[in-house]
């Protein structure tokens, strides 16, 4: 697929989900957004060991280091994004 077609998609996808979203009630978007905390937390370990890959990266192509401390993610940075 080329980029353009994959971008398309995505935004069609976009427009699909904003209108769903909506219509969706109080309590289906607090639902949502506890089952979105729950992986954030789950799912932890796996984010903060991607998340080295990209702040290596960022080291390597010499990102400012208040830039890179922004990206860093670690247990308590995932907690709080989950905590809203």
């Amino acid at each position: 697929m080329d980029i353009k077609r994959y971008v398309n998609d995505l935004a069609l996808e976009a427009r699909a989900g904003a209108r769903a979203l909506g219509r969706a009630t109080t309590g289906q978007k607090d639902e949502a957004l506890r089952r979105m905390a729950e992986a954030l937390k789950k799912r932890a370990g796996e984010l903060i060991k991607q998340n080295r890959k990209d702040i290596a990266y960022a080291e390597k192509k010499g990102l400012s280091r208040a830039l890179i401390d922004r990206l860093s993610l670690n247990e308590k940075r995932i907690n709080e994004m989950a905590q809203g």
